[in-house]
């Protein structure tokens, strides 16, 4: 089987195959860590969007930003 530079389990070079397995794990750990920490945000902002004076801070800020936004769109022409 080939193998990679480096070193692997029992300091053995590590196969092409553990090298494959080891960075799938990885990525989808970090895949499920991502969508939990989205989840965790999102149930959050519903948490602090109940609340009548941020919601309408939240939402004045929002069409501020996005007024910016056009007219950043606009003078670009």
């Amino acid at each position: 089987m080939a193998t990679r530079k480096g070193s692997g389990r029992n300091g053995k070079a590590k196969t092409v195959l553990e090298e494959l397995v080891r960075e799938s794990v990885q990525a989808a750990l970090v895949t499920r860590l991502r969508v939990h920490a989205e989840q965790q945000g999102d149930e959050l902002a519903r948490e602090i969007l109940k609340d009548d004076t941020f919601r309408e801070e939240f939402v004045a800020l929002a069409r501020a930003v996005a007024r910016e936004a056009l007219e950043a769109l606009r003078a670009r022409r």
